[in-house]
């Protein structure tokens, strides 16, 4: 490299966080590449308008884990700041203290590196600097400690909380709130300047209640949400000077060249779902539903003969990404109970509804096609009475009662044990999610067409029921 080149590179690297990140990540990691994608300038993004420009005071960002985030924002962030500025004073929390003084021991190293000298000659900190504490010539530091550590006389003007809990911690309601009590009451209070200061937590979702959720339902948080599968559109910026953006589709992978979608099919079945929707989806669930609790339904091994089958129909207005799905439900009646045998979930447009009506009836053949006479259903409802083959088509009305009032009435089936899932079954994590998700959760479109079929299966009185025969 010529001495054009190297002063060209040495500037980029004093100046742009996340080219800086990368020069850390080879000092850390002799010999392996650093897949550089674009949340990684995301995270820099944020980080720069939070610890650097000032433009923010509380940022929180969560991610999947073994996304690159200590080696940036325990190790390589406090580097780059006491490098700009070595009168900072920086404190850096990790969940224990192995991990601490590793992080410590790891800034340590970048910053007695020649590359690093020669990039800040103005930032020393001493030969034998502590790995859980050390200061720069200048007065500034990093401090390491751990969750519950103590910070008597400390004071900082950056705190950083990096993964303050472990999974297997998350489950204890104690655990919680020890770690909320400590970095409200003690932690969060080391800022010298409160009204500049700047706190960071980077974290894997572990639970409803974990410190991240805690902290953005008290709001006042900038929260940065990726998960490793994207479950809607959305416009993330990577830069504003100048202003560019990522336009992340739903069902987009975080990091297809790391962790494609085989990989991550293979942790959910490994994980569990809800374990998966916590760490790597940023969406944890509670354990049971508000509505409807999951270890109520039953489970199947193999479908008995049915006395009678049923299509529940839920149709969105209409297709593409921002909309509902429309679900339909294969349900078999068995003298009394009900097996949930199929369910088709997709956003389409009305032509493209009918057609799959009509491949799922001609494929299973129901006794019923239970519609929602109200939107696109009405259309539909209609198209199958007038068509020449004819198909057993039932107009279904909900009356004027709310969709969680409808379904915690059908929830009784469900607790009394009537209702029957299978044990595995390609679409029965998207449908367990759903269902411990409601009401609050963003779709509801499988619940819909579930409480519509219980509702018209006990029904004895078929007067808001129009049947086409």
């Amino acid at each position: 490299m010529s001495m054009p080149e190297l002063r060209l590179l040495d500037a980029l690297l004093r100046n742009d966080f996340l080219t800086f990140a990368q020069r850390v990540f080879a000092e850390l990691n002799p010999g392996r590449l650093f897949h550089r994608s674009w949340y990684h300038e995301t995270i820099a993004y944020f980080v720069k308008v939070t610890a650097i420009t000032g433009k923010n005071q509380r940022l929180i960002i969560n991610l999947p884990p073994r996304s690159a985030k200590s080696t940036f924002v325990s190790v390589a962030l406090p580097a780059f700041l006491l490098g700009r500025d070595p009168r900072k004073r920086i404190i850096v929390v990790s969940y224990n203290q192995d991990l601490a003084a590793m992080f410590g021991r790891q800034t340590r190293q970048v910053m007695q590196s020649a590359w690093y000298r020669r990039l800040f000659p103005s930032t020393v900190i001493p030969a034998r600097a502590g790995e859980m504490q050390f200061y720069t010539s200048a007065g500034g530091f990093r401090k390491a400690t751990s969750v519950e550590g103590t910070l008597t006389g400390r004071g900082g003007d950056l705190i950083i909380v990096d993964d303050p809990q472990k999974a297997s911690d998350a489950g204890s309601e104690a655990q919680r709130k020890t770690l909320t009590e400590w970095a409200m009451e003690t932690l969060f209070t080391r800022l010298d300047d409160k009204v500049n200061g700047a706190i960071f937590l980077v974290q894997q979702r572990l639970h409803e209640e974990d410190l991240s959720g805690q902290l953005i339902r008290a709001g006042g948080w900038l929260d940065v949400r990726l998960p490793a599968i994207a479950d809607q559109d959305e416009r993330l910026i990577l830069s504003d000077m100048p202003l560019r953006f990522h336009h992340r589709r739903e069902g987009d992978l975080l990091d297809p060249v790391r962790e494609p979608k085989e990989v991550l099919d293979r942790l959910r079945r490994e994980m569990g779902s809800a374990q998966f929707l916590a760490q790597y989806q940023q969406a944890p669930v509670p354990p049971d539903g508000d509505v409807v609790k999951i270890e109520w339904f039953q489970r199947y091994d193999e479908l008995p003969p049915a006395d009678k089958t049923v299509l529940s129909i839920d149709t969105a207005s209409k297709g593409g990404l921002q909309n509902d799905w429309s679900v339909m439900m294969l349900w078999r009646v068995v003298r009394n109970r009900y097996f949930l045998e199929v369910v088709w979930r997709h956003r389409v447009d009305f032509p493209e509804l009918l057609a799959r009506t009509k491949e799922v009836y001609a494929a299973f053949r129901p006794d019923t096609i239970l519609v929602e006479d109200k939107g696109s259903g009405t259309g539909l409802i209609q198209m199958l009475h007038d068509d020449a083959d004819g198909y057993p088509v039932v107009a279904y009305n909900p009356g004027l009662t709310d969709k969680k009032s409808r379904m915690e009435v059908q929830a009784a089936k469900i607790e009394g044990g009537l209702v029957f899932l299978p044990k595995s079954a390609p679409w029965l994590d998207d449908f367990v999610d759903e269902v411990r998700r409601f009401p609050n959760g963003r779709h509801d479109d499988q619940i819909d067409a579930m409480s519509q079929f219980l509702d018209y299966v006990s029904q004895r009185n078929v007067g808001d029921l129009i049947v086409f025969r």
